[in-house]
């Protein structure tokens, strides 16, 4: 066909290029000795392979690393890594450092002043009363149903005069949003508008709690191998802040039936039976042991459920079963 044209292509890879030496660029400052002393040089290794993907995202480690240290203001691109192919054929050198003439803000350290929590209804309107409450130099102001003080501060990484921490930021996210409370979580940092040369960040949490009663249905059509078929409901209503702890209450309703497909034989007494049962769980928020009184925990997640369950079972003209469950759960 004298309008077709047939195309090859061939690709010539390069040898690829490793890792002469790797060393840092200059030392004159604390954020200098940090990048020296990081574990930047261990992720990326003479001898390795170039790798721009494992540079990108041992670069971004050391950015944490170094805020967590209080650099509020640090960031990636502020870290300047230099490469020099002269020295040897498939081979290069690497120089870590942070960029000159980098503004006084970005490497000072910051420290945890005031810490404001707004806990607020997803309802909120100018008429709804607030009420203000201080636990452990903290302000919280709480609007429509109330959540515990001290569950609210025991979430938060953060106290007044606290180096900042990005780690501890991204726990205390986390931490939060296992509560399990909350619809919305915003989290801000201020610095001092009046007084330019400040090191202290006023820190704000933005609460706004989800609608506490939580309803489920779930509905289908089950088949077993013994050739019964038939419907399976299970209902549940949920309560998400039961004591004012964030701790959730379920309950919740099964029931069933199904019938055997075919034509019944003689030996066969029933052909269909029926379940339905009641189950109900109490999950709190943190690690809880009976006689025992609660601590401080670190953990990101820490639950403690509480559950009962009581089913019955009738195969008609077989047997009745009466079923029974108590568990106790740590997460």
């Amino acid at each position: 066909n004298q309008h077709k044209a047939k195309v090859s292509y061939s690709v010539a890879l390069s040898p690829p290029v490793y890792y002469h030496d790797i060393g840092i660029d200059t030392i004159k400052d604390q954020v200098d000795t940090l990048i020296s002393q990081d574990k930047f040089f261990s992720e990326i290794r003479p001898g390795d392979q170039f790798n721009l993907d494992q540079i990108e995202a041992s670069r971004l480690g050391l950015s944490r690393r170094i805020q967590d240290k209080g650099y509020f203001y640090f960031a990636p691109e502020y870290i300047d890594i230099k490469a020099d192919t002269i020295a040897e054929k498939n081979r290069v050198s690497l120089k870590i450092g942070k960029k000159k003439n980098l503004p006084t803000t970005v490497i000072s350290t910051y420290e945890i002043n005031n810490i404001l929590i707004n806990s607020l209804a997803i309802t909120d309107t100018a008429d709804l009363s607030s009420d203000t409450t201080y636990h452990e130099e903290i302000t919280i102001i709480s609007s429509g149903e109330k959540i515990r003080s001290e569950v609210l501060v025991n979430a938060l990484n953060f106290r007044k005069g606290d180096i900042y921490s990005h780690n501890a930021y991204q726990r205390t996210l986390t931490r939060l949003t296992n509560l399990g409370v909350f619809k919305y979580i915003n989290v801000s940092f201020q610095q001092d508008k009046t007084d330019s040369l400040s090191t202290l960040l006023d820190l704000n949490f933005d609460l706004i709690k989800a609608n506490n009663i939580m309803a489920d249905f779930e509905a289908n059509v089950v088949s077993k191998s013994s050739g019964y078929i038939g419907p399976q409901i299970e209902v549940g209503l949920s309560h998400l802040n039961t004591f004012h702890g964030a701790e959730r209450l379920r309950l919740g309703l099964t029931g069933g039936f199904d019938w055997q497909w075919g034509t019944k034989t003689e030996s066969q007494l029933g052909t269909y039976s029926y379940q339905f049962g009641i189950n109900s769980g109490l999950t709190f928020p943190r690690i809880t042991i009976p006689f025992v009184p609660p601590g401080k925990n670190t953990l990101l997640m820490q639950r403690t459920s509480v559950n009962l369950e009581g089913s019955i079972l009738n195969r008609i003209a077989y047997y009745k079963m009466l079923s029974t469950q108590a568990n106790l759960q740590y997460q």
